[in-house]
């Protein structure tokens, strides 16, 4: 880590230091490049949203509800969207009570207290290999002693999650949750199975371990169908946390977490600590799109075309990349991960594709350690030219690279 200027810097909390920025989060910025296509971020495409409806409404809300709309308000959440979230939960086959749900500005700021008032600096958390890189950075930024289980074809391997969890008690440091998305994960796209899912719940629940179960994905299913969520099987032993932004908008900023009853109260005074409420605005506007609007329908809609940009890409890597590459195939989500052949970093791989105008997320950035060959690419936002355009030049430069042709990451990383 580097930095110029004044001696402000080295007051940075210990807690913050990985925060610093790395090479990872500059590939991020490429992304915003005019002309560059984009398969890094992971946001949903909104142009199927019913934006005439989402004016008349918010236009109703300012007009009758407005000094309630720009008011403070309840740490928890408001009553009205607590019921509508509860509807949504039964999907996923969640029996629960609107007050039990605790509305939070997105279910990373529901993670980061989670983690805020669960675990002290040396504390063990066991995540997944490979794992969401902005949960990852919540764990460690609280100085979490983080330890990973591989995940397969099935989404994570419970007998290493037992494992690590015999080992970490009989180093005398229980461990303090198990960090999962079950369903279509980012980065892997891997769906745990119903009956891994069952074996990770029992195994925590002999171990006495809270299951963190994040559920961005759950009904984004191309065939329509949730997974039923391991807080639906244990509601005493998984904090569950869920998000519109996958659903509905990401800039609402609004998700939720479930929580052991004997945990909510704590986490509802830490809530107000932290942001004091979920923006009410935005909470009126997502209750109002879930009363008054068909949304399944129109989530409908939105995986159908998730489905074909998935098609596309697919076969966009059929044509393009060389042998010895491979992918997962989604059947949900909005991610596909990719393998390239031995004797390429995808790091080196990623920015020498930036002046060929592509971009994506090189698999380091969702691993503590490792990942230097696997990318994971979005087809949510591409069009389908792009998709085709984006992964032959993506082709091209891993074809470079096997052929010894790419810039050496030395040669990379001193030009930096």
């Amino acid at each position: 880590m580097t930095h110029d200027g004044s001696g402000f810097f080295d007051r940075i909390s210990a807690r913050t230091a990985e925060n610093y920025p790395s090479d990872i989060h500059k590939l991020f910025a490429s992304a915003g490049i005019p002309g560059i296509i984009s398969f890094a971020g992971g946001a949903p495409h909104l142009g199927e949203l019913p934006f005439d409806e989402l004016a008349e409404w918010a236009g109703d809300i300012l007009t009758g509800q407005g000094g309630l709309a720009l008011q403070y308000s309840a740490a928890q959440g408001l009553p009205v969207l607590r019921e509508s979230i509860v509807s949504v939960m039964r999907m996923e086959g969640i029996e629960a009570e609107p007050d039990d749900v605790v509305v939070t500005a997105g279910s990373q700021l529901g993670l980061d207290l989670v983690t805020k008032t669960l675990v002290d600096p040396g504390d063990v958390i066991i995540a997944e290999a490979p794992s969401y890189a902005g949960g990852l950075g919540v764990l460690a930024s609280y100085q979490a002693d983080i330890r990973t289980a591989n995940c397969d074809a099935d989404g994570v391997i419970p007998a290493e999650v037992d494992e690590l969890i015999t080992a970490a008690e009989g180093e005398g440091k229980p461990v303090k949750f198990v960090y999962t998305i079950p369903s279509f994960q980012n980065p892997s796209n891997t769906t745990l199975t119903e009956e891994r899912r069952a074996e990770l719940v029992e195994i925590c629940r002999r171990h006495d371990v809270l299951i963190v179960e994040d559920n961005p994905y759950g009904l984004l299913s191309f065939d329509g169908v949730a997974n039923r969520a391991m807080k639906a099987d244990n509601p005493d032993g998984v904090l569950y946390l869920g998000s519109f932004s996958k659903i509905f908008g990401p800039g609402l900023r609004v998700g939720w977490m479930v929580a052991p009853r004997e945990l909510q109260d704590v986490l509802v005074v830490g809530n107000e600590i932290t942001m004091l409420n979920a923006p009410t605005f935005n909470q009126l506007l997502i209750a109002r799109y879930l009363s008054d609007f068909d949304w399944q329908g129109k989530l409908g809609q939105m995986r159908e075309l998730y489905r074909h940009k998935s098609r596309c890409m697919l076969e966009s890597l059929e044509r393009h990349m060389p042998p010895g590459t491979t992918w997962n195939e989604p059947d949900g989500g909005f991610y596909i991960w990719v393998t390239v052949p031995e004797g390429v970093n995808t790091d080196q791989l990623a920015y020498d594709c930036v002046p060929r105008g592509v971009t994506f997320v090189p698999g380091t950035a969702f691993y503590r350690a490792g990942g230097d060959r696997q990318m994971r690419l979005s087809y949510c936002l591409a069009t389908p030219d792009q998709i085709e355009t984006g992964i032959a030049a993506i082709g091209t430069v891993l074809t470079e690279h096997l052929a010894g042709e790419g810039a050496s990451q030395t040669e990379t990383a001193a030009a930096r």
